[in-house]
């Protein structure tokens, strides 16, 4: 069996400036270690599931932020931006999807980096008059091939509002709550990585 895992980065524990978002920024190398720890210990899980193969979509900005040295060999990579259906390239390929990282879309109240895809271009998106987040467009292209949501991980404000909607049957996994737009308490490493390997 082959899963997919979907990782953003403003949905991530421990991340809440925007200096952990792009390359070049001072807290960037944090960033890509957090997330990266995390798509290790999701995709080890996922082999102790019974999935051989776990394909990972570096799905955030340039799409070229996970440390490649830092993955499970039994992890085939998707990086790199523009590519074909964005955030869930290979999709179609899966058993299971996975998110990892996600946020909420623009305007949730009490949410972290709210926003959907570019926040200075975009404030909101509409799918037959609902308006929709980048996970619920992911959740519809996984849905359009018939790929089960099993698990999003991420910003409480999604899990509790779109996730719980659309999507009840996914295990939700909350890596952070905000206490405003740019601050956030988060579990720690530690229990974050048992929560995930119980979900």
């Amino acid at each position: 069996m082959k899963a997919y895992v979907s990782v953003d980065l403003e949905g991530m524990p421990h991340i809440v400036s925007r200096d952990h978002l792009a390359p070049g920024r001072p807290l960037f190398d944090e960033a890509r270690r957090i997330a990266t720890a995390l798509v290790a210990v999701a995709a080890e899980e996922l082999k102790a599931q019974g999935f051989e193969e776990v394909i990972v979509a570096d799905s955030h900005g340039a799409m070229v932020n996970l440390d490649v040295e830092g993955l499970p060999e039994h992890v085939e990579l998707v990086r790199g931006f523009p590519r074909p259906l964005s955030m869930v390239a290979g999709v179609e390929e899966a058993d299971a999807v996975l998110f990892l990282g996600y946020h909420a879309k623009f305007g949730t109240r009490g949410a972290v980096f709210d926003h959907t895809y570019s926040g200075r271009v975009l404030r909101s998106v509409y799918v037959n008059g609902v308006e929709a987040s980048e996970f619920l467009l992911n959740a519809y292209v996984a849905g359009h091939y018939s790929k089960p949501l099993i698990l999003v991980a991420g910003d409480e404000a999604l899990l509790e509002g779109d996730v719980a909607r659309h999507t009840p049957w996914a295990v939700r996994v909350p890596l952070k709550r905000s206490l405003s737009r740019y601050s956030a308490v988060s579990p720690s490493m530690g229990r974050i990585k048992a929560l995930l390997r119980e979900g």
